[in-house]
């Protein structure tokens, strides 16, 4: 690492980073900026070089969250550069805000030390790392789409008007006819099977771009909700487990949102026991089913039918919201539960379609 950027007003949290980032990253330059002015200013001059960024979640009164989604917006390295956001808060707020602002890794100001900041490092890393090969991958996707779709088919779409020029031409001796016929065909049959692997690099450049691509990206979603609880998991003594986890075609931050959440209003609805969410999905040929169990109180059954309509009380805190989402992304949202002892809720994503 080349450079790590700091944007941190409280002097002593400073100066504890920058002790703690000499021993971490000895060899990178640290630059510590104390106000988002100053930061911008420095972003604007440019930095050359690996860079990686620790934000803290307020700088003189404002979220830094801004400051984040523009980095993430840009067209340069920045977009992919390691990011971590530092907080002194353990609330949902700042938990809701980290998980939608593009961040790879929140690090809480009362666990700060040299292992959690380097376990903060490192998973940061690894995150743009993924994010830069995702990149590459898109862009040969799209490269090699390109190429048969201008390259390749133009060659192919002269051999078919050859062919269907002299198809229309009279007394033709009959092999010479057969031999166009046979010469458009193969070249028409070229054209639709071009047409076809286009469609499918394009859907697949879509989906490594914006969407939950395998098992493992989903299950460090996962882990990084159960990071955000922690707090008020450790509380009442809950956990998050998952069995089975299959492929989501939707954006990772509106996954992160619904997730966020529903284990939000679980907590909530916590029982006398300890609570588990039980997260599962499972792929169908038109999408992805995922479930979402809770052991808490439940809800009344004639409750279910309000859920999605109000945010009054403690059962729809949120849901309302997570049903607009589900209904912008073409899915469904259910919810089941005996009023005592579980809650289930079903979401059923669509698979990705070409616009």
């Amino acid at each position: 690492m080349d450079r790590i950027v700091v944007v941190e007003d409280d002097v002593i949290d400073q100066i504890l980073v920058r002790q703690h980032l000499a021993l971490v990253a000895p060899g990178a330059e640290v630059d510590v900026y104390s106000s988002a002015d100053g930061f911008l200013e420095a972003k604007l001059a440019g930095w050359e070089g690996e860079v990686a960024f620790i934000f803290d979640f307020n700088v003189g009164g404002m979220s830094t969250i801004p400051l984040i989604r523009e980095l993430r917006s840009d067209t340069n390295a920045f977009a992919i550069a390691p990011i971590i956001l530092m907080t002194g808060m353990s609330s949902r707020h700042v938990s809701a805000a980290a998980v939608t602002s593009g961040i790879d890794e929140l690090l809480f100001k009362q666990d700060l030390s040299i292992d959690s900041l380097q376990r903060a490092l490192m998973r940061a890393r690894e995150a743009s790392r993924h994010r830069l090969q995702r990149a590459e991958q898109v862009d040969r996707l799209r490269e090699i789409g390109r190429m048969l779709a201008h390259d390749l088919r133009s060659p192919i779409y002269g051999l078919l008007l050859s062919a269907e020029y002299i198809r229309d031409k009279e007394n033709l001796p009959e092999d010479v006819r057969t031999f166009a016929d046979k010469m458009y065909h193969a070249a028409f049959q070229a054209m639709e099977l071009i047409a076809e692997r286009v469609e499918t690099l394009q859907y697949d450049a879509i989906a490594l771009e914006g969407a939950l691509t395998d098992a493992v990206t989903l299950e460090d979603i996962l882990d990084e909700l159960h990071a955000l609880h922690t707090p008020s998991l450790t509380r009442i003594g809950g956990k998050i487990v998952h069995k089975r986890l299959a492929r989501i075609d939707a954006d990772q931050t509106v996954v992160k949102q619904i997730l966020a959440n529903l284990i939000d209003n679980s907590i909530k609805a916590h029982g006398v026991e300890p609570l588990v969410v039980e997260i599962n999905v499972k792929r169908r040929k038109d999408g992805s089913v995922l479930t979402l169990r809770d052991n808490g109180v439940g809800i009344a059954p004639e409750r279910i039918c309000q859920l999605f309509q109000s945010s009054h009380g403690v059962y729809g805190n949120g849901l309302p919201y997570v049903a607009g989402m589900m209904a912008r992304l073409g899915g469904e949202i259910s919810c089941e539960s005996d009023g005592k002892s579980f809650t289930c809720f079903t979401l059923v994503f669509p698979a990705a379609t070409m616009d």
